[in-house]
């Protein structure tokens, strides 16, 4: 773990669009967490869809700058994740990121996964952008074997 000092020597060095990108992250993490604990995934998930529809730019030049957006986000969130105080599961995770790229007009797809180790059933979550992983690593849907359709808020139904 990493001094308070050397943290805040890091903070400095930031630039104010970083900082205010990684104070965001804070919130949209605790935010996404507070809401799984209370509503649970399916009623979080369609609440924040609803707060943040997103809208995607066209194009294939648009493409380099959602990519670069994207990793950007994923980036930022995840120091706030690495640094929260309650700590944060692959699903709180990927939800503030899904959350925070849909606040930023960046579309992208949550992913949850399932696997079987040594007898013991594995879920898993995660965010693709453009079909690469953003908060794991790209080899991620071998290790891990995804439902067959990203998750669509659209097609929820609330019980």
């Amino acid at each position: 773990m990493q001094s308070s000092a050397s943290d805040c020597l890091k903070l400095w060095r930031l630039s104010w669009t970083e900082r205010w990108l990684l104070a965001e992250s804070f919130a949209v993490l605790a935010g996404a967490s507070f809401g799984l604990r209370l509503l649970g995934f399916r009623r979080c998930y369609f609440l924040l869809n609803l707060l943040a529809p997103g809208a995607d730019e066209a194009g294939e030049a648009a493409r380099a700058l959602r990519q670069a957006r994207g990793q950007a986000l994923a980036k930022s969130l995840g120091i706030a994740a690495a640094r929260i105080p309650f700590g944060a599961t692959c699903l709180q995770q990927s939800l503030a990121l899904w959350w925070l790229l849909r606040l930023h007009n960046v579309e992208s797809q949550m992913r949850i996964g399932v696997t079987k180790d040594d007898g013991q059933f594995k879920a898993h979550a995660w965010v693709e952008l453009l079909g690469s992983a953003l908060n794991d690593r790209q080899d991620v849907s071998r290790r891990f074997k995804p439902f067959d359709h990203a998750i669509d808020p659209s097609r929820l139904q609330l019980r």
